[in-house]
């Protein structure tokens, strides 16, 4: 069982290891799954904010290593960098995803007809 085996991993590269591995998720999905689990260690991979950041857009793709882990701790660390001071790990997520929204809302605005 998933819970379970989050549960027994020892820490949050294990936790992460655990369901891209043994489970067969993707980052997109895991992440997400540890996001509402741990709010405070996982932030949501996602395209969005891939966008905002203009980065990180290959590693949803990298298999599970060691390098792996060290790219998701540099996603986590440039998404807190990139949104307001003060903010929840969560709320740094929505920020870049409402920032991502707008900017391609101004985008399509100023496309001529």
């Amino acid at each position: 069982m998933i819970a379970a085996d989050l549960r027994m991993a020892t820490d949050p590269e294990q936790q992460l290891g655990l369901l891209l591995t043994k489970w067969g998720f993707r980052l997109q999905t895991a992440s997400a799954i540890l996001a509402v689990l741990y709010p405070d260690t996982f932030t949501i991979y996602d395209i969005r904010v891939c966008n905002s950041l203009c980065a990180f857009h290959q590693l949803g793709d990298m298999k599970w290593s060691p390098r792996a882990w060290q790219e998701y701790q540099r996603f986590v660390v440039a998404v807190r960098d990139a949104a307001p001071e003060g903010l929840s790990l969560r709320d740094c997520d929505r920020w870049l995803w409402g920032k991502n929204k707008r900017e391609a809302l101004l985008k399509e605005l100023a496309e001529p007809d």
